[in-house]
């Protein structure tokens, strides 16, 4: 949600957007912040670790909230029969 919004759209957006959905949000921007911080370092397992923590919350938010654009994120229901 940090991207170039007007005053007025971002606050529609904070004012309508599922909880959630903004709990994913700032953890992205965190673990950007942390990757960004970890390569100017030259810590490559840090930066490491960041990436895949930024791309498991990208993977929940849109396996949660964009299931019709990225339906291949949505996990098959298991079967219980034995």
């Amino acid at each position: 949600m940090k991207q170039e919004l007007t005053a007025e759209r971002k606050k529609e957006l904070q004012r309508t957007m599922p909880p959630l959905f903004v709990e994913y949000d700032k953890a992205f921007h965190g673990y950007a912040g942390m990757l960004a911080h970890a390569a100017e370092e030259k810590n490559m397992e840090v930066a490491n670790f960041y990436l895949s923590k930024m791309t498991e919350t990208c993977i929940k938010c849109h396996s949660r909230f964009a299931k019709e654009r990225f339906p291949g994120l949505v996990k098959a229901k298991k079967s219980h029969d034995h």
